[in-house]
């Protein structure tokens, strides 16, 4: 018997995995939701949505929800990968 662990079953990882996204995703909105008015407060008003999601990408106000924006990203193209979720998770979190 060996004292390594064995992989976890990749059914088992991607059920955790794609219970992580709508998590996240709701946190996401939340955040973007508060810091949006954050931003109104002190530089007035966005009036669309096009100016909102072009502050949201360049403005250094916004830049700390950027990792978490990626995040969902890496989870939800981990969840449509032909590669096992184990697989794809083991490379990023090597970096």
């Amino acid at each position: 018997m060996s004292d390594t662990p064995s992989p976890p079953d990749d059914g088992a990882a991607r059920k955790k995995v794609g219970a992580l996204s709508p998590a996240l995703m709701r946190l996401h909105k939340a955040l973007i939701q508060s810091e949006k008015e954050g931003y109104e407060k002190y530089f007035g008003t966005v009036k669309t949505v096009g100016q909102f999601l072009h502050l949201f990408i360049s403005d250094p106000y916004f830049a700390w929800l950027r990792p978490l924006s990626s995040l969902i990203a890496l989870v939800d193209e981990t969840l449509d990968a032909d590669e096992p979720v184990t697989k794809t998770v083991d490379i990023h979190v090597a970096r």
